[in-house]
C-alpha cells in the first residue's frame, strides 16, 4: 500500500537557496506531516555544503542520501543550480527531494535519481511546474522498488522430494550466512515440491525462513505476503508458535510501511501476557509507538513502560542498550506531549500545575541521555540535551536551560551540524539577553564569526540579526566603538536586501540614537534621511511570494483559545505534531502569553527563528497563537490572524458565547482552513 490517509509514503519538493533569506520552497506534494519543512530543507543544503561545495571549487551536480530519523525516512536529494544574473555568482542552487521509506536500498533509489533528473530538467526549462504532474510515476515506483528478485514459479519433473530437503538445508545454511539471494531462490524452488507433495509442515517452515530473509532485506511488503500465507497454513494446523508469529510480524510489517490503523489492527489480535513465542520488548515498543501516533499517550507509555522493564531483564549489549535508549526517548517525548496537551485542557492558567510531568520528560530524556554518552550517539545527544533545556526553560529554571543549549551547542558543533548550530545559538542568545549575559553572548557570537564566517548556507538574514545582537551586548557593556562596528555590520547586509525588512527600520533607530548620544548631529541627520526613505519603501511593500503548500501561509500554524477558561478549542498545527523540537517553542509562547491574555495590544514574542503572535479582540472570548517565521512582517502576520480571527468568529459565535467545554464541535474549522475559505471575510 502506498499511502494511508494523509501519510503518504513518498513526499517530495523542489526548493530553491536565497542567499538573502534562505530556503524557498517551490513545491511540495502531497502535503503531509513531515514537520517543518523549512528546516528540512535547511538541513539538506547544509549537509551538500559539508561534503561537497569546497571554496573556490565549481559547483557539480551531485545526488546525496540523508537520513531523517524523527520521520523513520530518508531524504534522496538531487543538488543543480538555475542561471539566475540577479544573484552572486550569476546561479541559483536548488534541491529536488523525495522523502521515502528507510527500508530503500542503494539499488532502488536509482529508480527515484532518474525521475529526480528528470523533474530538474523541468524546474530549468519551466519554474511554474507542479510535482503533482509526476507523483503517479513516483508511486508506481516504489512499487516498482518493493519487488524482491522473481521467485521460480516451476520446477523440474525430475526434481526429487530428497533433493528438496537437501536444497533446503543448503538454503538455511545460505540464510544463517545471509547470502539471501541465493537462500532465496532455492527456498522458492524447495517450497514448490513441498507444495507438490502438501507437506504443510515442511511448508511453514519454508514460509518462515523465505519471510525471514526478506524481512532482513527490508522488503516487507513481499515479506507479508509469505507471512500471510504461514498465518493460514498455521490457522489449519493449530499451530501456535507460527500463528502468534505471523500475526505479529504483519503487525511489523504494516507498522514499518506506515500503514498504521492496519498495525494497530494486527497488534490488538495478540494476547500478549499468554504469548510464548513473540519478543514482547518488541511488541510493547511497536504497539506503544503506534499508539503515539494515535496521540493515546497514556496508553502508549504504558506500553513503553512495560518494553523498559523487560529491556532491565536483559544482557547489556550494545543492541539492547541502544533500544532501551529509545524507549526513554519516546517516553520523554510523550510526557512532552501530555504537558501540551495537559494545558490545552486545564487551560492557561494551569501551567504550573504541570510541572511534575515535565520533570518527569526531563528525567527520562537524562536516562536516555546516559546510554547515548556511552555509545557515542552525538547527534542524538544534540536533540536530547535541546528538549531537556526547552523544559527546563518551561519551569523557569533558565541556568539549567544555558546549561543544556550549551551542552546541545557543543555536540553539533562535534558533528558539524550547522544549521541544528544556529537555531540553537539564536534561542540561548536570546535568553542571555533577557538575562543580561552580556558578556557570554559577546563570546559565544565572537566564536561563532570565526568558526563559521565561510559558510554558504546560512542566510544573510540570519547572518545579520546575529551580527545585531552582538552589537547589542557590546553597547550594553559600554564597548561603543566595537557596538557600533557590529551594528553597521547589519545595517550593510540588510541595506543591499532586494526586500526591505523591518529589521533594517529598528536598526537605523539604533544608530541613530548611538549617534545622538555621541552628539553626531551630521551622522544623525545622515541616518535620519535613510530611515525615513526605508519606512516609505517598507509601507509601499506588501506584495510576498509565499509557499503555495501551506493554507495558512505565510502563517505556519494556529492554536486557538478561550479567553475566560483559557482552555484551547481547536488548532491547526501539522508540523508541532511531527516536530519535537517545535513544542519547546509554543510551551514557551503559552507559559508566556498565559499571564497576558487579558491585554489588549498586540503581543510578540520571537523564539529561535519563529514568531510567536497573539490576536484578540476585546468583545471576543477567544484569542489565536500564531506561529510564522521570523522573516515575515509582523503587520502581514496581524492582517491574516485578523482574517481568521473573525472568520472563527462568524462560524462558531453561539458555540463560543455559550461554551461548556466541547472542544470537537470546532473540528469543522479545518476544512475552512485548507479549502483557503478565508477570502470571505473582507
Amino acid at each position: 500500500m502506498i499511502e494511508e490517509g494523509n501519510n503518504p509514503l513518498v513526499v517530495s519538493l523542489v526548493a530553491l537557496w536565497d542567499d538573502e533569506i534562505g530556503p524557498k520552497i517551490i513545491d511540495l506534494y502531497p502535503n503531509s506531516n513531515i514537520g517543518d519543512p523549512e528546516r528540512l530543507v535547511i538541513h539538506v543544503f547544509t549537509i551538500y555544503q559539508f561534503f561537497w561545495d569546497q571554496p573556490g571549487s565549481e559547483f557539480q551536480r551531485s545526488n546525496l542520501t540523508i537520513p531523517i530519523a524523527k520521520l523513520n525516512k530518508i531524504a534522496l536529494a538531487l543538488f543543480d543550480i538555475i542561471p539566475n544574473p540577479k544573484i552572486r555568482g550569476g546561479f541559483q542552487p536548488f534541491i529536488v527531494v523525495f522523502l521515502v521509506p528507510e527500508y530503500i536500498t542503494e539499488e532502488q533509489s536509482k529508480i527515484y535519481k532518474e525521475i529526480q533528473m528528470k523533474i530538474s530538467q523541468d524546474f530549468l526549462r519551466n519554474q511554474n511546474f507542479s510535482l503533482k504532474e509526476y507523483y503517479q510515476e513516483i508511486k508506481n515506483s516504489l512499487i516498482i522498488t518493493e519487488s524482491f528478485k522473481e521467485p521460480i514459479r516451476e520446477i523440474d519433473e525430475y526434481y526429487s522430494y530428497t533433493a528438496a530437503m537437501e536444497d533446503f538445508k543448503a538454503g538455511i545454511k545460505l540464510f544463517q550466512t545471509k547470502n539471501f539471494e541465493q537462500a532465496y531462490s532455492l527456498l522458492t524452488k524447495v517450497l514448490l515440491k513441498f507444495e507438490q507433495e502438501n507437506h504443510k509442515h515442511l511448508i511453514m517452515e519454508v514460509l518462515y525462513l523465505i519471510g525471514s530473509l526478506l524481512t532482513q532485506q527490508k522488503k516487507f511488503n513481499e515479506a507479508e505476503q509469505y507471512f500471510d500465507q504461514l498465518e493460514g497454513y498455521a490457522e489449519d494446523l493449530n499451530h501456535e508458535k507460527y500463528l502468534e508469529l505471523s500475526i505479529f510480524m504483519k503487525g511489523f510489517f504494516e507498522y514499518k510501511m506506515e500503514n498504521y490503523a492496519s498495525a494497530r489492527r494486527k497488534m490488538e489480535q495478540i494476547n500478549i501476557s499468554k504469548s510464548k513465542y513473540i519478543n514482547k520488548m518488541q511488541y510493547y515498543t511497536i504497539y506503544g509507538k503506534i499508539l503515539q501516533y494515535y496521540e493515546n499517550d497514556e496508553e502508549a507509555l504504558q506500553n513503553l513502560s512495560k518494553a523498559l522493564e523487560i529491556s532491565n531483564t536483559l544482557i547489556k549489549s550494545d543492541k539492547v542498550k541502544k533500544e532501551r535508549s529509545q524507549i526513554l526517548y519516546e517516553m520523554g517525548v510523550i510526557q512532552y506531549k501530555i504537558a501540551v496537551n495537559s494545558i490545552n485542557n486545564l487551560g492557561l492558567t494551569k501551567v504550573n500545575a504541570i510541572s511534575p510531568i515535565l520533570k518527569e520528560a526531563i528525567n527520562y530524556f537524562l536516562q536516555s541521555a546516559e546510554i547515548s554518552i556511552e555509545l557515542n550517539e552525538i547527534e542524538k545527544l544534540t536533540s536530547i540535551y535541546q528538549l531537556i533545556g526547552n523544559l527546563y526553560e518551561t519551569l523557569g529554571e533558565d541556568n539549567k536551560f544555558i546549561e543544556f543549549y550549551t551542552k546541545a551547542i557543543d555536540y553539533a558543533d562535534k558533528e558539524k551540524l550547522v544549521e541544528k548550530k544556529v537555531r540553537l545559538l539564536r534561542r540561548i542568545i536570546q535568553k542571555q539577553i533577557r538575562l543580561k549575559n552580556y558578556e557570554e553572548n559577546i563570546n559565544l557570537l565572537r566564536n561563532f564569526f570565526n568558526q563559521e564566517d565561510n559558510l554558504r548556507f546560512i542566510d544573510l538574514h540570519t547572518i545579520s540579526i546575529l551580527h545585531w545582537q552582538l552589537a547589542n551586548s557590546l553597547l550594553s557593556m559600554g564597548k561603543k566603538y566595537e557596538g557600533i562596528s557590529e551594528l553597521m555590520k547589519s545595517y550593510e547586509l540588510f541595506k543591499n536586501f532586494k526586500v526591505p525588512v523591518d529589521e533594517e527600520i529598528e536598526i537605523l533607530t539604533e544608530i541613530i540614537k548611538f549617534y545622538e548620544e555621541m552628539e553626531d548631529y551630521e551622522k544623525v541627520s545622515f541616518y535620519q534621511e535613510k530611515f525615513n526613505e526605508l519606512s516609505k519603501s517598507v509601507d509601499n511593500y506588501y506584495k510576498k511570494d509565499y509557499c503555495n503548500y501551506n493554507p495558512l501561509a505565510p502563517i505556519k500554524e494556529i492554536w486557538i483559545y478561550s479567553t475566560s477558561t483559557g482552555v484551547g478549542l481547536y488548532n491547526y498545527s501539522p508540523e508541532t505534531k511531527v516536530d519535537i523540537d517545535l513544542l519547546g517553542g509554543l510551551m514557551i509562547a503559552l507559559q508566556q502569553f498565559s499571564v497576558q491574555i487579558s491585554q489588549e495590544e498586540l503581543q510578540v514574542m520571537d523564539i529561535g527563528e519563529d514568531r510567536y503572535l497573539i490576536h484578540k479582540e476585546k468583545e471576543y472570548d477567544f484569542f489565536i497563537l500564531g506561529r510564522s517565521n521570523l522573516k515575515t512582517p509582523i503587520e502581514i502576520i496581524e492582517k491574516i490572524l485578523s482574517k481568521i480571527y473573525r472568520r472563527f468568529w462568524k462560524e462558531y459565535s453561539q458555540e463560543i458565547k455559550y461554551f461548556r467545554g466541547n472542544v470537537s464541535i470546532f473540528r469543522g474549522f479545518t476544512k475552512i482552513i485548507e479549502n483557503l475559505d478565508l477570502t470571505l471575510i473582507r
